[in-house]
């Protein structure tokens, strides 16, 4: 019977021991055939945190509503899918052309329906009541790239500290409601073109003064009779006919300083004589009737289709016009229509000849900004993300190149010389592009350097030069005034109140503007105008923002 004990137990132990051999290899195997540290799985991650080691579970993605600039792009495209994707998102595309934003912002403000990212313009009932708090560390950590660009343009303009230049965007409790949308190039003028071929034509030089502009359109009407030597475009007011306000030696629509005063440009009595010669030239038929309903794009594709001989409000950028034609330039452009295209410069003309021309220019900083939805104060984790997704979408180049020029191979290449993206030619046009949500519509809110990196092509630099910088030069200071808007936040009454508020009826200038051009209000009107703006809030305003912004 002991026997038989002993037996059984050596049983039991020799069954114990095989299955802990048998447990013993197969976790031996497991471990041997675990993946690396650095190739772990999406789901989850090992950290080490003082030698402990946990587990971090991959952040969820989040829908982001996001309002870019100018068109709204298609919601799920293969770029769209592409960027949630690679930045762990989902987003719900929103936006509005330049003359639209501030009416859908003022929508979804009263609807409390806020984006959770947004260009706002210049909107200030927004910027005061639908965009959450945060503070300047925050940016420098979220938002770090961003950060440390703005911090660098502020130096290479003047030398400037970036605190000193966010406290214009501070709220009442000393927190930002907003940040600024950079613009580097904005202290350059813009410029004109003209179609040298039919100047040549029409047997005439380039016009240096208004009664030679007259003259070349006066010309051009009798050899064309279907068509306008010039457009408008009436939803973006602002890049209208500059070149005739201008002359007039002060800016239209901003503000100015004058004898040691700020007075808004638009409610100045030397522009009757401006809205005259316009429209006189309406009448003559000139300028095309339907200018009023147009955009940017309309403007300049009627200019590409060989109907108007000039426009305007033309970047640097387009200055260089030699063969072979830069990319997406408007000689490019034109001459892809009108092979035998050419195009020159032309000066601004003056009223005046002792006034220079006041062309519309910025501070890098002056003017629009964009900000983070009211909703979001009481969600700071996804703030943060949000700003991180910001922050991606501008500064890390596979997503940047992705996000503004599209996909390698398919969009855009490489170029051999240069070095710098590419697009291929006949791959899709710019309406396409938008679209398809490749383009300025991401870097609309955030300010990207790499765009700056990747569009400063040298013959770019060496027109700028040429034509802005050199003394002399028709664009130089030698020749033009640049006009930077001395006003660059919101007009503050003395008790702290945004001032317009009181003066709602005081934005009618872009009307009283449209309506004397077409005809169906006379030149004397502008008088009327101008008395108004004075006699009910126009002085209070610009006395506060003397005070505001010129005194201190």
């Amino acid at each position: 019977m002991k026997k038989s004990k002993k037996i059984v137990f050596s049983r039991v132990l020799t069954t114990v021991l095989s299955v802990l051999l048998l447990f013993t290899f197969l976790v031996g195997c497991t471990a041997s055939t675990q993946k690396p540290q650095e190739k772990e799985t999406e789901e989850e991650k090992t950290v080490s945190d003082d030698k402990t080691e946990q587990v971090v579970q991959k952040e969820e993605r989040i829908k982001v509503k996001f309002f870019g600039e100018r068109y709204i792009p298609e919601q799920k495209t293969e770029i769209i899918r592409m960027l949630e994707d690679r930045l762990n998102v989902e987003f719900v595309l929103m936006g509005a052309y330049d003359t639209e934003i501030n009416e859908k912002l003022n929508v979804l403000l009263l609807s409390n329906d806020m984006p959770d990212v947004l260009y706002v313009g210049n909107n200030s009932e927004v910027r005061e009541k639908g965009l959450a708090r945060f503070t300047e560390a925050e940016l420098k950590e979220y938002m770090p790239n961003y950060y440390k660009t703005i911090t660098e343009v502020a130096q290479k303009n003047g030398g400037r500290n970036i605190s000193d230049i966010l406290k214009r965007f501070e709220a009442e409790d000393g927190k930002l409601s907003a940040f600024p949308h950079v613009w580097s190039g904005g202290p350059y003028p813009q410029g004109i073109i003209w179609r040298k071929d039919i100047l040549d034509q029409l047997g005439k030089e380039v016009p240096k003064t208004i009664e030679e502009w007259e003259d070349v359109f006066a010309a051009y009407k009798k050899a064309n009779p279907d068509k306008y030597p010039w457009a408008g475009c009436g939803k973006l007011l602002w890049q209208s006919f500059t070149p005739i306000l201008d002359a007039v030696g002060m800016q239209f629509w901003h503000y100015n300083v004058r004898d040691g005063k700020i007075v808004q440009g638009y409610a100045q009595p030397e522009f009757k004589q401006a809205l005259a010669t316009l429209q006189k030239w309406y009448k003559e038929g000139y300028i095309h009737p339907e200018w009023p309903a147009w955009d940017q794009p309309t403007k300049y594709n009627y200019f590409y289709n060989g109907n108007s001989i000039v426009t305007e409000w033309i970047s640097f950028s387009h200055w260089d016009l030699d063969e072979p034609y830069l990319e997406d330039t408007h000689i490019d452009k034109l001459t892809k229509l009108n092979p035998d295209a050419k195009l020159v410069l032309g000066p601004y003309p003056r009223y005046d000849e002792n006034k220079k021309p006041a062309l519309y220019v910025w501070d890098p900083f002056t003017g629009n900004f964009s900000g983070f939805g009211k909703h979001l104060q009481n969600d700071t984790d996804k703030l943060h993300r949000v700003m991180k997704m910001l922050d991606t979408i501008s500064y890390d180049e596979e997503t940047l190149l992705l996000a503004y020029f599209g996909i390698e191979g398919t969009h855009w290449e490489w170029d051999k010389e240069t070095k710098l993206p590419k697009r291929l030619p006949g791959a899709i046009t710019q309406e396409e592009h938008n679209q398809l949500g490749i383009g300025y519509y991401w870097t609309s809110i955030c300010y990207s350097s790499l765009v700056d990196k990747y569009n400063a092509h040298p013959r770019k630099e060496a027109a700028r030069q040429k034509y802005s910088l050199e003394p002399g030069a028709i664009y130089s200071d030698d020749v033009v005034y640049r006009n930077i808007n001395p006003v660059f936040g919101t007009i503050r009454d003395a008790d702290g109140e945004n001032i317009w508020k009181q003066y709602p009826d005081l934005n009618k200038a872009g009307e009283y503007f449209t309506k004397i051009i077409c005809d169906e209000l006379p030149v004397d009107a502008w008088d009327e105008w101008v008395e108004y703006w004075n006699n009910n809030g126009g002085r209070e305003i610009e006395a506060a923002a003397t005070e505001q912004y010129l005194n201190k």
